[in-house]
């Protein structure tokens, strides 16, 4: 019996420890009951985004964000968001899913705390040999570098990236486009650092990249955006990323087109495939940005879905 796990520490920009967070431990077999699989996930705590979450003109469904926010418990003049990155250990192998914010000032005082947050939970950074990227947004990928050297974080492990999001962010005029504040200069940073190292591996369709951790595509927040199934022991985890990226309690409102998007409608239609897979499979879900509890299951609700944290 493979239950999933959460590891996750708070890391709050304004003390300079990690926090005491939710930790929760779990690891098991996979389904050919050939290695020991765990999962961790490391998260700060919520940042505010002052600026629209949902597209003026986009709202769709059956109520009005602020509606949905005020009801949640949830602020209604901004979106919180947390930052998170996975841990993965496949038999002795250890691995990550995304490598958070990095210490980038555009994502707050603080952040970028994730090798200290591993330490604590006992994981060694250097013993990362695989990091698996699920897109090539900043939050996603600065931590792969030094803020101020862009010098490798993790020089000896194979950094694996969807091909189309690597040939997105390096074709011919991307770094004149303007993708929002928070992705300024990331088409440059991406030509400077991950498209120009050598242990970066790009990879097509829908593999098994690590034993028990298939790729599903999932594009529409970026061209190349891609999630993580993980199985074991007859339970699967969708790492989801950004498929849905507002805190979950108003976020199972699929029609809703999110502002940071990239293709507001294409992620509109992934999102209803994705959501509607994880119901259909009862698979275990979780996503890069939903406030805690963030590990759960999803139940259709007319044409929407509710949220269940695991216990």
């Amino acid at each position: 019996m493979f239950d999933i796990g959460l590891e996750a520490y708070a890391i709050h920009g304004a003390v300079e420890r990690e926090g005491r967070g939710h930790t929760i431990m779990a690891q098991g077999r996979d389904e050919r009951g050939g290695f020991p699989v765990a999962v961790r996930h490391f998260a700060n705590e919520p940042l505010a985004l002052r600026r629209p979450a949902i597209a003026a003109g986009h709202v769709g469904g059956k109520a009005h964000p602020k509606t949905c926010a005020c009801a949640a418990g949830l602020p209604d003049t901004h979106s919180q968001l947390m930052f998170s990155a996975w841990a993965v250990k496949s038999g002795d192998r250890l691995a990550l899913i995304d490598s958070g914010t990095g210490g980038h000032p555009i994502y707050g005082q603080g952040n970028g705390r994730l090798s200290q947050s591993m330490v604590a939970a006992g994981l060694d950074p250097k013993a990362v040999k695989t990091i698996l990227l699920t897109h090539l947004h900043g939050d996603h990928v600065y931590g792969l570098t030094n803020h101020e050297t862009n010098a490798q974080v993790f020089p000896d492990a194979e950094i694996v990236v969807p091909a189309a999001e690597l040939k997105f962010w390096t074709s011919p005029g991307v770094e004149s486009k303007d993708f929002g504040p928070t992705r300024k200069g990331l088409a440059q940073r991406i030509q400077a650092t991950v498209a120009t190292w050598k242990n970066v591996r790009p990879f097509e369709g829908e593999p098994e990249l690590l034993p028990g951790v298939h790729t599903v595509q999932a594009p529409g927040h970026s061209p190349g955006h891609v999630t993580y199934l993980i199985a074991s022991g007859g339970k699967q985890l969708l790492v989801s990323s950004d498929v849905s990226v507002l805190a979950l309690q108003i976020s199972t409102n699929p029609d809703w087109q999110q502002a940071i998007d990239q293709d507001p409608q294409m992620a509109v239609e992934t999102r209803k495939r994705i959501f509607d897979r994880v119901v259909a499979d009862k698979l275990i879900i979780s996503g890069t940005h939903w406030l805690m509890p963030n590990v759960g299951t999803l139940a259709k609700d007319g044409n929407g879905y509710v949220f269940a944290p695991e216990a």
